[in-house]
């Protein structure tokens, strides 16, 4: 016997079929002030799970740190596919697609504590100049818009971020005329910061800072609200940490544009040691490709003095 064909959708088993897919967290679903809780997490239904993907990719991150910021906050059935799919047919993404990864040759031990340790840089953005700091332990990145490019307008630039998160103990720069006038080594000998500058022949030494630029302009280029990117950047957790630049630097999640419970956005504490442990393997893999990928060698002293 055939079956009569009647042109309707066939909603119940739709809807059976989208309720099953909660089966096996049912024991983690509960409801409060009619939204619906995996744990922490909200679910999102399926009417509005287009536009939670437009707001998780706002800024244009990659595929990993997309899926890293929802799973923060969010859940429904296969979400992780569903981001894979929305970053991978992304206009702006195939057209500003990084074409190399490169890490630092040697890369720098994570420090203790954060902002200990902190990279700085001058770059430009379509005609304007930026100052950017970025922390060696949570990867939390400042960046703010120099009025010239002057040490004493270098500064006053620092210094409005240093009023935000402190002191660093050690600043490392490049040899850029400013970094090296001594009014600049005037300004660190009296706020008590070590000042480390980079080789001219190793400028990669330099590297936490010059990834920080690379992201950066990576991220402003594909989008129309530059704080917002950054606000995105610094809120999304960092690839096998689970804890974002925000988190690792002020040990809280502060709000961004995603849907958040109350439970996650309070202050909480992270084991230190355990995250620079993490962080200084996670280097020594990025140097261990990087080195067979380049196939890099350790310059005879001959080869040394020849560069100098």
């Amino acid at each position: 016997m055939s079956t009569i064909q009647t042109g309707w959708p066939d909603t119940k088993n739709e809807s059976l079929f989208e309720v099953r897919q909660y089966f096996d967290s049912r024991d983690q679903l509960s409801v409060l002030d009619s939204i619906v809780y995996k744990g922490s997490r909200i679910v999102i239904p399926p009417s509005l799970r287009k536009e939670m993907l437009n707001l998780i990719h706002k800024s244009h991150l990659g595929i990993v740190k997309s899926k890293s910021r929802a799973r923060e906050v969010m859940y429904w059935p296969a979400m992780n596919a569903d981001i894979e799919q929305a970053v991978s047919n992304c206009p702006s993404c195939a057209e500003y697609q990084k074409q190399q990864n490169r890490e630092p040759l040697k890369p720098t031990p994570t420090p203790d504590l954060p902002y200990t340790h902190v990279g700085t840089d001058v770059f430009e953005f379509r005609g304007r100049k930026y100052l950017i700091l970025v922390d060696y332990y949570s990867k939390y990145i400042d960046a703010v818009e120099l009025r010239s490019e002057t040490t004493t307008a270098i500064i006053e630039a620092m210094k409005t971020v240093f009023a935000c998160h402190g002191l660093p103990g050690k600043l490392r720069s490049d040899n850029g005329p400013q970094f090296s006038s001594t009014t600049f080594k005037t300004f660190c000998a009296e706020f008590g910061i070590e000042h480390e500058r980079s080789s001219p022949h190793f400028q990669s030494s330099n590297g936490e800072a010059e990834r920080a630029v690379q992201t950066i302009k990576n991220l402003w280029t594909k989008c129309d609200d530059k704080q917002l990117a950054l606000l995105d950047y610094r809120t999304t957790p960092l690839e096998n940490i689970n804890l974002s630049p925000a988190q690792l630097l002020m040990g809280r999640r502060p709000r961004n544009t995603l849907p958040a419970s109350q439970d996650l956005l309070k202050p909480a504490t992270h084991d230190l040691r355990k995250v620079q442990q993490h962080l200084n393997v996670q280097k020594a893999k990025q140097k261990f490709y990087y080195d067979r990928r380049r196939n890099v060698k350790e310059l005879s002293p001959l080869d040394n003095a020849y560069l100098e």
